[in-house]
């Protein structure tokens, strides 16, 4: 199977941020059926980047089904606040969030996920 999987401009940017503040980071990971942006696998959580084509109710529902199958937090940037970089404290509140209760979140569900 091939993976034709194009990173945009802004996933591009956000994972050059991300890792520019130390963060492991891997891009498009299956959490079927879903793919998520951005896999942050030392707080087991992703980053999700909206483009215009996001609607907040499916990608609400889908959040909440990451979170429920694969205890997956979800943070969101909106592709227009990438440069304002105001995510950036957003991110870390939310990061200090999710470590609290990463083990048990991971412990939970590695089963479900061997490829990571």
């Amino acid at each position: 199977m091939t993976d034709n999987t194009v990173i945009s401009d802004a996933h591009a940017r956000v994972i050059r941020l991300l890792e520019a503040r130390g963060l492991c980071v891997q891009e498009e990971i299956d959490f079927p059926p879903f793919r998520v942006d951005i896999y942050l696998p030392d707080h087991h959580a992703c980053v999700e980047v909206d483009g215009p084509h996001h609607g907040a109710r499916a990608d609400h529902r889908r959040d909440a089904e990451l979170l429920r199958v694969y205890a997956l937090p979800t943070f969101r940037i909106e592709v227009d606040e990438i440069d304002g970089l105001a995510w950036l404290g957003a991110l870390n509140d939310f990061l200090a969030v999710v470590e609290a209760t990463k083990d048990e979140r991971w412990d939970a569900v590695s089963m479900k996920v061997p490829w990571l």
